[in-house]
Order: structure tokens, then C-alpha cells, then sequence
């Protein structure tokens, strides 16, 4: 999730280059994991309808602002209720 939460103007994915979805890179690479590790876990039915809610709400903000992560304003409240 960290890495997905950081955003670097210099980098060839900058905003500039194109605007990324920090929402859809995170929910790509927890896909990934499932798959390697199907035996392991699996990914609750709700999470593509949090998925996709999320990043509409993100697409909503990269709109108006090339730098939003919608991880970033999130990330206070998420640690908060992984932590708890």
C-alpha cells in the first residue's frame, strides 16, 4: 500500500505523463497476490464494489488535482481501524 500511496513528479508515470489511479494499482497487485496464492486467501466479493467506489471517488479527484490519492486522505482512518 505504501508504494501505491507515493506519487514522484520525476518519474515517467508522473502526472505530466499521464494521471494513474493509486486506487487501481493497489487493487491490481492484491489481485495479483489472490491469484499466486489462491490456496492462501481470497478476496472477499464486496471488495470489487469498494474497489470500484473507490475509484470512482479518486477519478473524481484526479479531475481537479493531477496529485490526488485518494489512499492519502484515507490512510489515517485505515491505520486507525488495521491497527485497532
Amino acid at each position: 500500500a505504501e508504494d501505491a500511496m507515493g506519487r514522484d513528479d520525476d518519474s515517467p508515470l508522473s502526472p505530466a505523463a499521464a494521471v494513474t489511479s493509486t486506487t487501481m494499482d493497489l487493487t491490481a497487485k492484491i489481485e495479483e497476490m489472490q491469484q499466486q496464492n489462491s490456496d492462501v486467501f481470497a478476496i472477499p466479493d464486496y471488495f470489487v464494489y469498494m474497489s470500484r467506489a473507490f475509484s470512482t471517488l479518486e477519478g473524481i479527484g484526479l479531475s481537479s488535482d493531477s496529485n490526488y490519492s485518494i489512499l492519502k486522505e484515507c490512510y489515517p482512518y485505515l491505520a486507525k481501524r488495521l491497527l485497532s
